[in-house]
């Protein structure tokens, strides 16, 4: 009886001090029942606290791959978006100019440049486009600003993971037909056949291909009469090898 007498003096003293005319609330009782098992009502065992860590663990694992992927195909799309805003610098460039710029990436890589094309005669260059060239290259009377435009050139890198998967120069045959030629790299250089920007506001008939590291694509394509660049959505692999075997 003495123990049990002690044990509710002990009980009564976790209770806060109140005038007779009170009534216990309910968190009064909390702490009187924690009083009784001997623990604090607040507190966690150990086993507790591991459970909480392996389901944490397995929730972040099966999240991850998504949030991967999802900032694959941002990359991708920032790369895409990138590639197509240097292209209407190049072509801005050339008509201020009045030369032929040229734009080559890394095959398989992710660098990219754009300066004046200085090399040979191009197979799908015609008449008019020849002597435009020549009539710029034959004008030595620049101004400093002429001067300034005509040395412009631009070196860039694709975002983390993305990478030029493959291109390809659309030109017309005699016939009238649309035959398309892959943009491989350059025997004499690490850079690939060059897309062309001319002063009269047209370019190359082209389309290029970005790669991510999830093995997402998207194209980014050069409209030769226009010089307006358009992009696709996200591609899978499949989808790519249907739009090729057009």
């Amino acid at each position: 009886m003495k123990a049990v007498g002690g044990r509710r003096k002990a009980e009564a003293s976790l209770l806060p001090t109140r005038s007779t005319n009170e009534r216990p609330t309910r968190a009064d009782y909390t702490i009187r029942a924690a009083a009784r098992i001997g623990c604090s009502p607040a507190a966690m065992t150990l086993f507790e606290l591991l459970l909480v860590l392996v389901l944490l663990v397995v929730v972040g694992s099966l999240a991850a791959p998504l949030f991967e992927g999802s900032f694959s195909s941002i990359r991708l799309r920032r790369g895409t978006d990138q590639v197509v805003a240097s292209w209407s610098q190049a072509r801005t460039h050339a008509i201020e100019s009045g030369q032929i710029y040229q734009f080559r990436f890394e095959p398989e890589g992710n660098d990219y440049r754009i300066d004046a094309w200085s090399g040979g005669i191009e197979p799908d260059l015609d008449e008019t486009e020849l002597a435009t060239t020549s009539a710029a290259r034959a004008n030595d009377e620049l101004t400093l600003e002429e001067r300034e435009l005509a040395e412009w050139k631009l070196e860039a890198s694709l975002p983390e993971e993305i990478v030029f998967s493959s291109a390809q120069s659309v030109s017309l045959d005699e016939l009238g037909q649309r035959t398309a030629t892959q943009l491989g790299q350059d025997n004499t250089t690490q850079w690939s056949a060059p897309i062309l920007f001319f002063p009269d506001g047209t370019t190359s008939d082209a389309s290029l291909l970005l790669q991510s590291g999830k093995k997402l694509y998207r194209r980014a394509t050069l409209r030769a009469l226009t010089g307006v660049a358009r992009t696709s959505d996200l591609l899978s692999r499949e989808e790519v090898d249907r739009f090729q075997s057009r």
